[in-house]
């Protein structure tokens, strides 16, 4: 059993609770029961499964599933450099969930980094059909599940792309 919750269910922790709960990467749910987050193999298992994020519908399609999966303060920055809100990523979504098609995509690349307990900056080269874009997504852990904050996509060039080497991530 985990340790009990300072503040009677706090949605994340904070430096103070984490000093109190002893240096725990734990967090709670509003029912005030610990919600642990993963360890870093979990969270890369568990992320590369749900990126490139709204493309795999096993987590779900209908508009509640989405919401549920990105904050409330969530933003993107698109591949064309234009800034989306939340409301109209639920919308577009929506619409494309109505006449879903087969997508071809490839993952590369792909890093997770934990950058403060239960906050993970997932980061990937995407290739659909020769377009090639990097993306990243920062995804925190909150009450038992993941939740995206941020979501960015950048075109590359096909000059870029001939001339990239991998990073060296160990």
């Amino acid at each position: 059993m985990g340790r009990p919750c300072i503040g009677g269910g706090t949605k994340q922790s904070t430096p103070s609770l984490k000093a109190s709960l002893g240096g725990s990467s734990a967090l709670c749910n509003y029912s005030g029961m610990p919600s642990v987050a993963p360890d870093l193999a979990t969270a890369i298992a568990q992320l590369a499964a749900r990126e490139p994020i709204f493309h795999h519908p096993e987590f779900g399609t209908l508009r509640r599933d989405v919401e549920r999966m990105v904050s409330g303060d969530f933003w993107e920055v698109g591949a064309s450099g234009r800034k989306y809100s939340r409301q109209y990523v639920l919308d577009v979504l929506k619409e494309r969930h109505a006449s879903p098609v087969e997508e071809r995509y490839e993952v590369s690349d792909f890093a997770c980094t934990e950058l403060a307990p239960g906050l993970f900056l997932v980061t990937y080269q995407l290739d659909q059909a020769g377009r090639l874009s990097r993306r990243c997504t920062l995804w925190r852990w909150v009450e038992a599940h993941w939740q995206a904050l941020y979501h960015q996509g950048t075109l590359i060039a096909q000059d870029v792309a001939d001339a990239i080497e991998p990073v060296d991530r160990s």
